[in-house]
């Protein structure tokens, strides 16, 4: 391959006649990607900042367009929407503005910053004034962390527990955690005195470091109350001033159209549209059009007078030489082919070899171009391979240089490069932090209320943290913190607060007696229900044959490692002896439909069986139809659906094609539920939203087919679908990785009024984006259209709801997905099956009248993208919400990525657990608590897995030392993050469990305690007397009293001379050599 090049270094001929402009030059004939082209030569040969203005449709494609050329980003200018409602602005863009401005405050190099005529005008503080309210700092500085703490507080930066959300700040001991508004991660501080050791990222999920810096700028987190006087601009921060690049003019003229009321309503917001005219049209300004510019008033030789924004303008006229594939291209067979044969004409038949950049090259669109293009022979053409994206292809004939955008050409459409991954993850479990006030399940003393945490000393006379249960008669029990772990949130079958249990009284005991039992039946009827799948005859697939490598090989976007592992999963089982019966359990838009594909596609493909797709929804079948088809258009499948308006030959024609064996995937709702419908050779059933199924209707294909493969999907799965596959009874798959770029969507409850709605869905226009407006009653539902009409004139409205036919809401469905609709005013219908990209607000009206998982599936309809995202969760009176309502909504609020799980456990909660487990598991769940059991029943299922005798209520351990082991409040001061810890450390499994927590207590709070250091060392003791049956652990200063556990009852008591370490390490390796030689511990429990 020759050598590569970058399109850039090219010399170009307009280039002087744009240098040798001194008027404001307008330039037509000009393609998206040719102006990008022409914009990052203009800046790489002048060195100087250039602004690029555009419109918020274009930013996205003029964003990659520019980074392809640039060979780096472009900054972004955006605008802080405070022209909406101050209670809606955008702090992401409040912080990207802040930064710009500072970084141009401090003189640092040209910078290519691409905006919109709104965001240009709005109005900025003076640059001094930005200096005086951004905070650096860097590793070594001296400061003194109460100073600094007062400096955050002053920048307005909120004081909370944990640094999770930008704007908020924490500190504990020498540790500051803050999470600038300039900044896509929060960043922690580390203190030595007052000396500043580390500057380290982390992930706000987690908590956890993800690396360090040298240096730290905190921008202001102040709110813009949209009353101070301003009077500055972004332009007034450049020490020279910019290139002006205008973006495609005609769309700049109705851009202004649209804001130019805005403009002039908000004077103290705004400046004034002339002023921006007379400053940019004293610098070098160029304007681009891509055809020919309409106001134009008079032509005099290259010179022309045109309007602009309504200011009068002469400029210099200059027609760009580019070529685009949609003027010379005839109807060809292939338009790549033909538009590199047609560019060989101009050519002359001796000379250079024609140089090709390919753009957007995904592995199987480039593998097609190279094929075409070898045919036109290799000497005449040297093929270039860029990592970037571009919207347009063009060429340059005199340069002999064209930009291909394999989009335009490819049979697979190629997708844009997404650029960073944001830290939004989830663990399938939480750590269960009790609320003073909350039910809880001590696992030796039932059902309590948990008071709060106490320290005070113990029976050693050493200070000791405990968490206080109140019981019935007011009796209380103190609990010391290293047992936390035996307490658990009590979830009964209802929300109804249970009677709190005596103290010492045997109605504990025999619920626990009763449960035992209970649970080791159910235990075993669940290992024999999978005993029964993994012995009857699976069908064992071959491995992957050339059609499912052509569609992985398709894909257009890249696996999140969680699809990958989910796929590969599923792959994996298809290809064993054993039916596969699977949860894959991810958010919407996180990508389980591509994973289910593939699934259907090995079945069809390498096993010629058919697949059965059950979905709740006709829409979400359609959806799916359509999906299907696209990714696996040149695929040998046969696609069908089935739903409510399938009937007459239609219908008939689909039973007998399916019977026959000639529909390979059949997609459909309940009406995949009959008796008449044959498959002459299933092999998978994919059952989609599974939430939405009764059990019954799930059933009804696997007993029917009692060999077929069974995958079950859902964001929010029912609790008994989530618990079997916790409890390891039935194989699970997580999806908790957001794709590449996807930010989390920002929720609001809010009192519905026209204020609210306006402005959200002004918001979302403006962007040039679309956005849903729900409302479940159909009586009133076109009233509320109506008013959206008045309220937001300039929207394109459509109403939709499940009474219509199928022609009429499938035409209203496609309109808005064609954008000739932007505001869609529907029912719940919308909750599945919805998947539109450029929709990124949703406002749900009455939203305490819905179920904890509709809400969160229809907050998924959103933030499908790259583009930050809004719901708002409207009620009547938010004064009034209480009970179930205000509990689901304040979840709701509190979830961003990955959720799903924890969205079905906090419904559980809410609403209690039911008979989930079956009717005859009821009063065990209810006398235990749902938690507990489900424990409990995943401690049972692993110990006869194991052909082990279950140890439920008698395997904790009694570990006594008479040394000083706690977390002090002096290193944690909040006493729910003591509690979490201790939490942490009395549930790890291992000892590599344990040094992560401490790994993640160093990190977070700062070098470990002596009291901490011993919390640890005794937790090893511990896990080690765990694992050999020893129950208790004593020791004084002369001796160590060691008992172990034989059966259930039967105990053996050693007494081992020793001496108390002076050392928590000591401690550990000293007693653990102790028991090792004095007990056979050959084989843990």
């Amino acid at each position: 391959m020759p050598m590569d090049f970058d399109p850039v270094n090219l010399n170009l001929s307009i280039l002087s006649e744009i240098t040798n402009t001194s008027v404001p030059l307008l330039i037509e004939n000009i393609l998206p990607g040719a102006r990008s082209f022409l914009a990052a030569k203009l800046f790489h040969e002048r060195k100087e900042s250039v602004v690029m203005i555009t419109t918020r449709s274009r930013i996205d494609d003029l964003f990659e367009d520019l980074a392809s050329f640039l060979g780096f980003p472009p900054v972004e200018f955006p605008s802080s929407e405070i022209d909406l409602s101050p209670k809606l602005v955008n702090i992401d863009a409040v912080g990207k503005r802040d930064k710009i401005l500072y970084d141009l405050y401090q003189k640092k190099a040209p910078i290519f910053c691409v905006t919109t005529l709104k965001a240009l005008l709005e109005k900025t503080r003076s640059p001094k004034d930005t200096a005086h309210q951004h905070l650096d700092i860097q590793v070594g500085d001296v400061l003194d962390p109460d100073i600094m703490i007062d400096l955050c507080k002053n920048l307005g930066y909120r004081h909370e527990t944990l640094a999770s959300d930008k704007g908020e700040f924490a500190y504990r001991g020498g540790i500051i955690d803050i999470f600038p508004l300039s900044s896509q991660e929060p960043f922690r501080i580390e203190f030595w005195g007052e000396k500043i050791i580390s500057i380290r990222p982390f992930n706000p999920s987690d908590q956890l470091s993800t690396g360090k810096v040298s240096q730290l700028s905190i921008s202001p987190a102040t709110k813009d109350s949209g009353t101070e006087v301003l009077s500055h601009c972004l332009l007034d921060y450049f020490a020279t001033p910019p290139t002006f690049l205008f973006d495609n003019l005609t769309m700049l003229e109705d851009d202004f159209s649209d804001i130019s009321g805005t403009l002039s309503s908000l004077p103290n917001r705004f400046l004034p549209i002339q002023d921006l005219c007379q400053r940019a049209f004293q610098s070098q300004t160029i304007f681009f059009e891509e055809k020919n510019f309409p106001n134009v008033r008079t032509i005099k030789h290259n010179t022309v007078n045109i309007e602009v924004f309504h200011c009068d303008v002469q400029a210099s006229r200059l027609v760009a030489p580019f070529i685009y594939p949609n003027e010379i291209l005839d109807e060809q067979t292939n338009p790549l082919l033909g538009f590199l044969q047609k560019l060989q004409e101009y050519l002359p038949s001796q000379g250079q070899p024609f140089n090709v950049a390919l753009y957007n090259t995904k592995a199987k669109a480039l593998k097609e171009a190279r094929a075409l293009i070898e045919t036109l022979g290799q000497n005449s053409i040297h093929i270039y391979e860029k990592s970037g994206n571009l919207s347009s292809s063009f060429a340059l004939v005199n340069e002999r240089f064209a930009a291909i955008s394999l989009a335009e050409f490819a049979s697979t459409k190629v997708l844009r490069r997404q650029k960073q991954r944001n830290y939004f993850s989830v663990t399938t479990e939480e750590v269960f932090v009790p609320i003073p006030g909350e039910t809880v399940v001590h696992l030796h003393n039932g059902i309590g209320k948990f008071i709060g945490m106490e320290k005070k000393p113990n029976h050693l006379n050493i200070e000791t943290d405990y968490l206080v249960l109140e019981y019935a008669d007011k009796a209380r029990l103190y609990v010391p913190s290293d047992q936390a772990y035996l307490i658990s949130r009590y979830v009964g079958i209802s929300d109804k607060t249970p009677d709190l249990h005596n103290l010492n009284g045997s109605k504990w005991k025999r619920s626990r007696d009763l449960s035992e039992k209970s649970l080791v039946l159910y235990a075993e009827k669940l290992l024999q229900l999978e005993a029964q799948r993994s012995t009857t005859p699976a069908f064992i697939y071959p491995p992957h044959g050339e059609e499912v490598i052509k569609f992985e090989e398709s894909f257009p976007y890249e696996e999140t490692p969680d699809q990958l592992k989910a796929i590969e999963q599923i792959y994996s089982d298809m290809m064993s002896d054993k039916l596969m019966d699977r949860l894959i359990c991810g958010d919407a838009g996180f990508g389980k439909t591509e994973v289910i594909m593939r699934a259907a596609v090995k079945a069809v493909c390498d096993g010629q069986r058919q697949v059965i797709v059950m979905v709740p929804t006709t829409i979400l079948a359609n959806q799916h139809y359509e999906t299907f088809t696209q990714r696996m258009a040149g695929l040998p499948i046969n696609i069908a659906v089935l739903s409510r308006f399938s009937e007459g030959k239609a219908l008939k024609k689909i039973f007998e094609d399916t019977a026959q064996g000639n529909v390979d995937i059949l997609i459909g709702t309940h009406k995949l539920i009959n008796k008449n419908l044959e498959f002459k050779n299933p092999g998978l059933l994919i059952i989609d939203e599974e939430q939405r199924f009764g059990v019954k209707v799930k059933d009804f294909l696997k007993e029917r087919y009692p060999t077929i493969d069974c995958l079950t999907v859902s964001a929010t799965p029912i609790p008994r679908t989530l618990y079997m596959s916790l409890s390891g009874a039935r194989d699970l798959s997580l999806i908790t990785m957001p794709p590449l770029d996807r930010l989390p969507v920002s929720t609001f409850v809010l009192e519905h009024n026209e204020e609210t709605v306006s402005a959200a869905l002004r918001h979302e226009l403006l962007r040039g984006g679309q956005a849903y407006v729900i409302h479940n009653l159909i009586e009133s539902i076109f009233r509320l259209g109506n008013t959206i009409r008045t309220l937001v004139p300039e929207a394109r409205i459509a109403v939709a709801h499940g009474q219509m036919s199928s022609d009429e809401l499938a035409s209203i469905f496609q309109k808005f997905k064609d954008k000739e609709t932007n505001i869609l005013v529907a029912t719940a219908l919308i909750e599945n099956g919805i998947d539109i990209p450029n929709a990124n607000t949703i406002l749900v009206d009455h939203a305490d009248k819905f179920g904890m998982a509709d809400l969160y599936q229809m907050k998924g309809r959103v933030g499908r993208w790259n583009r930050k995202a809004y719901c708002y969760f409207l009620v009547s009176h938010l004064d009034r919400l209480s009970g179930p309502a205000a509990k689901r909504l304040q979840a709701l609020n509190k979830q961003e990525y990955g959720g799903g799980m924890k969205i079905a456990l906090h419904d559980l909660e809410i609403r209690g657990a039911g008979n989930i487990l079956g009717t005859d598991q009821s009063g065990h769940i209810s006398a235990i608590g749902f938690n507990l059991y489900c424990k409990l029943l995943k401690k049972t299922v692993a110990a006869l897995k194991n052909n082990s005798s279950p140890l439920l209520f008698n395997d904790d351990v009694k570990i006594e030392f008479p040394y000083k082991s706690r977390i002090p409040d002096t290193y944690i001061d909040l006493a729910s993050l003591r509690i979490e810890f201790y939490q942490k450390i009395g549930g790890a499994e291992d000892a590599e469990q344990l040094d992560f927590i401490k790994e993640e207590m160093r990190d977070r709070f700062g070098p470990l305690p002596e009291e901490v250091l011993w919390l640890f060392a005794l937790a090893h003791l511990r896990l080690f007397a765990l694992q050999h049956n020893i129950s208790s652990i004593k020791g004084t200063g002369n001796a160590l009293y060691i008992q172990q556990r034989h059966g259930k009852t039967e105990q053996i008591k050693k007494t081992l001379p020793y001496s108390l370490s002076p050392t928590p390490e000591l401690l550990v390796s000293e007693v653990l050599e102790s028991i090792e030689k004095a007990f056979p511990l050959k084989t843990p429990r």
